[in-house]
């Protein structure tokens, strides 16, 4: 295949009027502009409920975990064979550690901004 040069130049003034004229005419339309409104505001919503969900669940599994500790713990309270309380108390400790670890994640987790209202194409 031969190459052949493009000897074609336009000058910047008048590259840079086409440009600002073109997003005036198609990219500024309103009705372009309100369907573009519409369909970023739903996507940024669904990242944003998606990245909350995660910290929601996050959240649900503490308390979670905290009831099965307190299960646990009156457990053994009202266990008078000693095997038993050790086992439970190691189950305690890895629940602790899980609790620990999700905590964690809620406290570093990036929480996402709020969500985008469904008019913002008409302020």
């Amino acid at each position: 295949m031969a190459y052949v040069a493009n000897r074609k130049n336009i000058r910047r003034n008048v590259l840079e009027a086409k440009v600002l004229n073109a997003l005036r005419e198609h990219l500024m339309n309103r009705n372009c502009f309100k369907e573009f409104c519409e369909e970023f505001t739903r996507q940024m919503n669904r990242l944003r409920m998606e990245g909350r969900a995660a910290i929601d669940w996050a959240e649900a599994e503490i308390k979670r975990v905290e009831r099965e500790l307190d299960r646990f713990l009156k457990l053994i309270m009202a266990s008078d064979d000693e095997p038993t309380p050790i086992k439970m108390m190691q189950q305690m400790n890895g629940l602790e550690r899980r609790q620990g670890d999700l905590r964690t994640f809620v406290a570093t987790a990036d929480h996402p901004p709020p969500l985008l209202h469904p008019n913002m194409a008409l302020q």
